[in-house]
């Protein structure tokens, strides 16, 4: 293309170009005539001199012809040059204002040229991007088969339109929609693409803040769905973390409730298995969390960036890869009641929409909570009035089973209060008899008489004493506290073989002691007592003359058992079963008594944190025995 000076001074240097053909155009032709002139005759001189004037004038017309195509032309050209630079010019002005980012590269994807729009957008400048590959723009958040499908459209020759997620310089990231095509030469072949993108974060954006209103409001209403269908706290409260889940984008969630100064997970997601269930965190809200206690007192939500950096951060096993945090309180009038908390692996992953997202859903926790309080209070209410109807209805049934009992036991004690004073009153009456009949005919009466008359007197005494002793270590067992000692039971038994030295002579009773005892806690008194009712029964009850055996065998669980076996015929399940009931007694023929030795027995032994037991069985004599501790 020729330069500026060039293109203004053509038209003169080409007049000098036409004058100069001109003249030497004269010059040929006159040249010529002259010599044709000499050489020819005379008479032809005027032919010639026409002939070469006529050629002369041909040759100029010709020239002149040729000067006014060419200066056409050469203007036309001209025109045409002033055009295509006004059009290049036009071009470079729009790709260079234009409001889309513009690149073109080679074949290979290496940049040819980025207009201002691009560096604007992008950050670079167009020394630092021009030769390399606009790679340099990924941001990693699109896939390899999104590529993979824009290579093989443009390089088929085909226009390839779509979104890309690209990164600035400075890190940001970007959405483009772009139009990438193949450029070609007049042949048709391929020699550059030509990508025209325009920056849609805003409208992305915009979509991306109008879709998550509209899953932030079908989350709330799903959770608000969630209280009104069902009362059942940890559903509601799980419902809760799934729906911020939908919201708040993290990696584990918990809710908090605050107990006194004390703060325990109640339901959680996203945690290790232990965690998870029931491995209850359990922490001190006013001194080991200062940012609990800090919303506690503010009632705003906190976000922790990099929890590393904090002391008071919680660092639990469960959780050690914690690196950002986010929670909102739980608050029921004005009162902080709880936490919603979210945890995320990535440092200063959270940010403050999501800290305002989760508020809301920590009022909706809040609404949670305060339903199942009126429900747990209107629950414990219909227990508390169902148990005490129970208990009423219990006690009704106790009073009419003890009225009944009381009836029982009455008929029982007058049967008992008639049978002792029949017993008394007949024992009373044969000492008085026999004594006002050795007051009165002692002298004239035989010796063996009177020898008979006093053993009867002494066994009736016996007989009576051992009632009144009966009926005072009732009351005293009843009553009396005592304190376990150690005991030697050879001497216990052996006091209870003195009391029993008239009933053994006059049955005729063989007993067996053992030469060595264990020693024992108890306490003397009852023992011996214990001692001298199941001694005294094995002489009642056993064979004739009755082989009664004492005996002693230490037990694994600390304890001595005791027990006095005898000869006796024994006695059925049915009549082992109604040994140790208070005034209860065997058929008259077998018992005699007023059915208060055993039940004695029985609560002696357990005062003193023994058993008793009995094993027997018609034909094979009975075994009695109690436990005592081992000393």
């Amino acid at each position: 293309m020729p330069d500026a000076n060039t293109s203004t001074d053509w038209p003169v240097r080409f007049e000098r170009y036409v004058r100069v053909v001109i003249i030497t155009w004269t010059i040929v032709v006159v040249v010529s005539l002259a010599s044709n002139l000499t050489i020819f005759e005379s008479a032809r001189s005027a032919a010639l001199t026409l002939g070469h004037l006529a050629l002369w004038a041909i040759g100029l017309g010709i020239i002149l012809f040729g000067a006014s195509r060419f200066r056409q032309q050469r203007q036309t050209h001209a025109a045409i040059e002033i055009a295509l630079r006004d059009s290049e010019a036009t071009y470079r002005r729009l790709v260079e204002q234009s409001p889309a980012s513009i690149v073109i590269t080679d074949l290979k994807g290496d940049t040819e040229y980025v207009n201002p729009k691009f560096t604007a957008v992008t950050g670079y400048t167009s020394e630092e991007v021009l030769g390399k590959n606009p790679r340099i723009l990924k941001s990693g958040e699109m896939t390899r088969d999104q590529y993979k499908v824009l290579w093989d459209t443009i390089l088929a020759g085909n226009e390839w339109r779509g979104e890309l997620h690209n990164k600035r310089k400075n890190g940001e990231l970007y959405w483009e929609f772009a139009s990438i095509s193949p450029l070609k030469n007049a042949a048709g072949v391929t020699t550059h693409f030509l990508a025209v993108k325009e920056d849609i974060t805003d409208r992305k954006r915009a979509e991306q803040a109008e879709h998550e209103q509209r899953i932030l409001a079908e989350a709330l209403r799903d959770t608000a769905a969630d209280l009104n269908s069902t009362l059942q706290f940890d559903e509601v409260l799980d419902r809760i973390l799934v729906n911020v889940e939908r919201v708040v984008p993290h990696d584990a969630a918990n809710i908090m409730l605050i107990s006194g100064d004390t703060a325990y997970v109640c339901t959680s997601r996203g945690y290790a298995a232990s965690f998870a269930h029931h491995d209850i965190l359990t922490v001190r809200v006013p001194m080991s969390a200062p940012h609990l206690h800090q919303m506690m007192e503010t009632g705003e939500p906190a976000i922790l960036s990099d929890v590393s950096q904090y002391n008071s951060w919680l660092q639990r096993a469960e959780s050690d890869w914690v690196r950002s945090y986010v929670s909102a309180p739980i608050r029921i009038k004005g009162e902080t009641v709880g936490f919603l908390n979210l945890d995320s692996a990535t440092p200063g992953f959270f940010n403050a929409t999501h800290a305002a997202r989760l508020a809301i859903f920590a009022n909706q926790a809040a609404t949670a909570v305060e339903n199942a309080r009126l429900y747990q209070q209107v629950q414990t209410e219909l227990i508390e009035r169902t148990r005490a109807e129970a208990a009423l209805r219990s006690l009704q049934q106790q009073l009419q089973s003890a009225n009944a009992d009381l009836q029982v036991r009455n008929v029982e004690l007058d049967a008992f209060a008639h049978t002792v004073a029949h017993d008394l009153k007949s024992t009373l009456n044969s000492i008085m008899g026999y004594a006002e009949l050795l007051e009165s005919d002692y002298e004239t009466l035989p010796l063996d008489t009177l020898r008979a008359s006093v053993h009867i007197i002494v066994r009736a005494s016996h007989k009576m004493n051992n009632v009144i002793e009966e009926l005072m270590l009732l009351s005293g067992v009843r009553n009396q506290a005592v304190t376990l000692q150690p005991l030697g039971m050879a001497r216990i038994v052996e006091e209870a073989q003195q009391r029993l030295t008239y009933l053994l002579r006059e049955s005729q009773a063989e007993l067996i002691i053992p030469d060595q005892w264990p020693i024992t806690l108890g306490y003397a008194p009852w023992i011996e007592e214990v001692w001298l009712n199941y001694i005294s029964n094995a002489i009642k009850y056993g064979g004739r003359p009755p082989r009664i055996e004492l005996g002693a065998t230490p037990q694994p669980d600390g304890f001595v058992r005791w027990w006095v076996r005898d000869n006796g015929r024994g006695l059925s399940v049915e009549e082992q079963a109604r040994l140790f009931t208070q005034f209860e007694r065997l058929d008259q023929i077998r018992v005699t008594g007023h059915g208060l030795g055993l039940s004695i027995v029985k609560r002696i032994v357990e005062k003193l944190g023994g058993q008793v037991g009995v094993e027997s069985a018609i034909g094979c004599g009975s075994t009695f025995s109690f436990t005592l501790p081992t000393a």
